[in-house]
């Protein structure tokens, strides 16, 4: 079924560090790129390249002329990306250490700029139990849930990034969040407070290279993370999340969808980039079958 993604799109720019600034650093990189990225965007491609359908909700600049030429050449339709006459299209630095650590410092621009009208123009098509995904690097979230909701569809909510006072009231009104260990443990107080209010919200949890857990219905399942050497972590979450829907979407079990988002997650920490680096289908495929041939 169609997969409709609320979701940012920045350009990405990297700039690689023997290790992380820390406060008065002044350094110098010794490598720099610029790839398309977003924690939407990222999303999207990694759904399309999981073999998903997928309809990207989002906005760049009007003055930003090669974005839409870059958004297509990744295989994710423009049809619902608005080009807003005021802000920017979001940008994103981004300082990756040696070891593939990051960290990020984001300008929204336009991602934080949509307005209602378009969503729920985007939203036209959607049917009762197709998925609408949503993350906190846009603006619009409950016009997106009411409309969704009307429709019947079902939500999922990437807890990322991470703030509480935007996020925390949207998780009863979805059901499905995707987090890693940090973001869940600063909800996880929330759901201990009131355990019947969020009974009904599923939960998936990425815990780095130790492993990922499903938990539903009061059960928790869990697979183990495969081992690889990281090269840069920038849109390995993305990359689990994109293709744990399209496995979940498709029908997949609980552990069969996180067992694929693994290995998924696995390629891409391995590879420079942000969207250009997700990895396809095969590729993914290939691994499960190299890591089962290996047992």
């Amino acid at each position: 079924m169609p997969i409709f993604n609320l979701g940012s799109i920045n350009l990405d720019r990297f700039y690689n560090l023997s290790r992380l600034p820390r406060e008065g650093d002044t350094m110098s990189a010794h490598a720099r790129s610029v790839d398309l990225g977003g924690k939407g965007f990222n999303i999207s491609v990694a759904i399309t390249r999981a073999g998903g359908i997928v309809t990207h909700i989002g906005a760049i600049g009007a003055s930003d002329t090669g974005t839409l030429h870059r958004i297509a050449e990744q295989g994710v339709s423009c049809n619902c990306i608005l080009k807003h006459g005021s802000a920017p299209t979001g940008e994103a630095i981004i300082y990756v250490a040696s070891d593939g650590g990051n960290c990020i410092v984001l300008e929204p621009g336009a991602n934080r700029k949509m307005a209602s009208s378009h969503i729920r123009s985007c939203l036209d098509e959607a049917t009762a139990g197709d998925w609408l995904i949503l993350q906190n690097e846009t603006n619009g979230h409950e016009t997106a849930i009411d409309t969704a909701r009307a429709k019947g569809m079902k939500i999922a909510l990437v807890a990322a990034p991470f703030d509480a006072n935007a996020l925390i009231p949207l998780i009863d009104k979805v059901d499905l969040v995707s987090a890693n260990e940090v973001e869940y443990a600063q909800i996880a107080p929330f759901i201990t407070a009131d355990p019947a209010r969020y009974a009904d919200t599923h939960f998936a949890i990425t815990f780095g290279a130790d492993r990922a857990e499903y938990r539903a219905d009061g059960k928790v399942w869990q697979v183990p993370s495969m081992r690889v050497s990281a090269t840069n972590t920038t849109g390995a979450g993305d990359t689990f999340f994109g293709y744990l829907m399209v496995g979940l979407d498709s029908g997949m079990t609980y552990p069969e969808a996180l067992n694929l988002a693994n290995a998924a997650a696995a390629l891409k920490v391995q590879r420079e980039g942000s969207a250009s680096g997700i990895p396809y289908r095969p590729e993914v495929d290939d691994l499960l079958q190299d890591s089962r041939t290996d047992e």
